[in-house]
């Protein structure tokens, strides 16, 4: 854990407690990365979007089995031993 702890203080900000701060050092980081990566080398994903975009970015067919929903917000949460979101 301390690593991780070491990863997003380093790449976003320290400020943990403080969730503007980190949301803003976040947003940041992606306006970064969008300027710094040519588009048609870009795929700005979200697990909502599935197999689709990332097979045909990689010229694979889809699966047919459901993309995996693994590491929710809550399973996140138990595992650094935060409480759930109600």
């Amino acid at each position: 854990m301390a690593a991780v702890v070491k990863l997003l203080g380093d790449r976003f900000s320290d400020s943990f407690e403080d969730p503007t701060v980190m949301m803003d050092a976040y947003e940041r980081h992606n306006e970064a990365v969008r300027k710094s990566v040519p588009g048609e080398r870009l795929l700005e994903w979200s697990p909502a979007d599935g197999w689709d975009p990332i097979c045909e970015r990689l010229g694979l067919d889809v699966p047919s089995e459901p993309f995996p929903v693994t590491n929710t917000t809550d399973e996140f949460r138990a595992m650094v031993g935060m409480p759930a979101i109600s």
